[in-house]
């Protein structure tokens, strides 16, 4: 009798957690659900808003007392990949973090595209012979399939540009986190690679080894961010910027315009004709910097918004959450224009004049990715909408008419502990003649074939220099 009563009781105990767990991670849900529909700017500029509530209702429908962290992360990451903005972003917690860091992951890196995928590395030296094999499927799953996979869960997309996507989940040991967050916890991988004339299959262990606790995982900022080559013989410069978050750098926005205007006065001087503008790897950051650079090439007052506009000036339904940031704004700053309320003022939405010394009149040529997002992103819609040269690479990391920027919505959900942060201004860049829902398209589109990738050339170089050459 006595063994039956423990017995009673650990099962209600049981219970009564299990209860308890399922109500907290659907309190977090509300949370997070209730901040989105009453904050977010943009909720609906790339999913219809009956698509979006239809997703909406049925994720929440799924959390019950069974649902464990992972699944309730993966939840969230299937909302939150809807608002297609790669600005909205929810970070791992640490409870899931360590697990992850401690499971046995996917052992390879690699390098992805919209339907390819090619070993670039290993973290096991037994499998360093697979470098240079194309992969063609993952435990039965294809390549393509698994792509489209990891795009759903993603937040490094932008309306129907997953060119961001790709560069990230191609660096460092990405894709094996990402694999595990979004697709199965699995510990060995069946693995099919070669070609459609040889294919080969063999089956990897998962390893532990060479993973840092964090994703996605970013490479470092060169220090300085900005340097400028010049070559006198053939009239040729190539001017690289890393960055325009001078704040993970070590610099100020006057160390930017100070380099701009040696810069730019030494090219004068060498009479250079043809400068190469490499932002191939810039990430973003202050795009005032960038706003700033643009005044020694475009040759008319411009603006970098035609409005800047957010959805509520009310954030009390997160200011108690915990890291919240609670952001403030003031009525006198805003116009209310019903559904949304818009910027009036402010340093944002100033008219930036051209350069009367200095300004580069010569032939112009960006070099851009799938990782020139956020701040590089509008500098290449605004450098295309100006016609200010050419553009060579691949589709830039964002939208070529509007983003989510400047200020931030940010909090933890209670129980879950999952970081949640959003802007909270919607941004129309003023900029014209691109499709909206994607990112810049080059007037060049130049990949990267598998041998360029391994070895590490730049085949976006080696154009541009034909080009100059034709020019010449």
């Amino acid at each position: 009798m006595v063994r039956l009563f423990v017995i009673f009781i650990g099962v209600v105990l049981s219970i009564r957690v299990s209860a308890q767990k399922s109500s907290s991670y659907q309190e977090d849900f509300q949370i997070y659900k209730k901040a989105l529909l009453e904050t977010h700017p943009s909720l609906y500029r790339f999913t219809p808003q009956k698509q979006f509530d239809a997703v909406l209702d049925s994720v929440e429908s799924t959390i019950d007392s069974e649902t464990t962290e992972w699944e309730f992360f993966r939840a969230l990451h299937l909302v939150h990949t809807m608002i297609r903005e790669s600005h909205s972003f929810l970070g791992v917690p640490n409870q899931l973090m360590r697990k992850a860091t401690s499971a046995k992951l996917f052992p390879l890196q690699v390098w992805i595209t919209e339907s390819k995928m090619l070993i670039t590395g290993s973290r096991e030296e037994s499998y360093a012979h697979l470098v240079g094999q194309e992969i063609v499927s993952i435990n039965g799953q294809s390549v393509k399939s698994l792509v489209q996979t990891l795009e759903t869960f993603s937040l490094l997309n932008t309306g129907y540009n997953n060119s961001a996507i790709y560069k990230e989940l191609s660096g460092f040991n990405n894709f094996a986190f990402a694999y595990y967050f979004f697709v199965s916890k699995a510990e060995s991988f069946e693995l099919v690679y070669g070609s459609d004339e040889k294919l080969q299959s063999e089956t990897l262990a998962g390893s532990k080894k060479g993973l840092k606790g964090e994703y996605p995982q970013f490479p470092d900022e060169p220090k300085p961010p900005f340097s400028l080559k010049i070559d006198e013989s053939k009239s040729m410069a190539q001017l690289t910027i890393s960055t325009f978050a001078y704040w993970v750098v070590g610099k100020k926005q006057e160390d930017y315009q100070e380099f701009f205007e040696n810069c730019f006065t030494e090219l004068e001087e060498k009479n250079i004709k043809h400068l190469i503008i490499d932002v191939s790897n810039n990430r973003g950051g202050e795009e005032m910097i960038g706003a700033e650079f643009l005044t020694y090439f475009i040759d008319q007052p411009f603006r970098l918004y035609r409005q800047v506009s957010a959805k509520t000036l009310d954030y009390s339904c997160i200011n108690r959450l915990p890291n919240s940031s609670r952001p403030k704004f003031s009525n006198n700053d805003f116009i209310d224009c019903d559904s949304i309320y818009v910027l009036k003022k402010g340093d944002i939405l100033k008219t930036f004049e051209p350069k009367q010394e200095h300004r580069f009149t010569g032939n112009v040529y960006f070099i851009a990715s799938g990782r020139s997002r956020s701040a590089t992103n509008i500098l290449l819609s605004l450098a295309k909408s100006h016609d200010l040269g050419i553009i060579i690479g691949q589709e830039s990391g964002g939208a070529s008419q509007d983003l989510d920027g400047r200020w931030r919505v940010k909090f933890n959900l209670p129980f879950s502990n999952v970081f949640v942060s959003y802007p909270v201004w919607r941004l129309e860049i003023d900029s014209e003649n691109q499709n909206p829902r994607r990112g810049v398209i080059p007037d060049f589109v130049v990949d990267r074939s598998n041998e360029d990738v391994l070895s590490g050339r730049e085949p976006e170089l080696d154009f541009v220099y034909q080009l100059i050459q034709n020019e010449q």
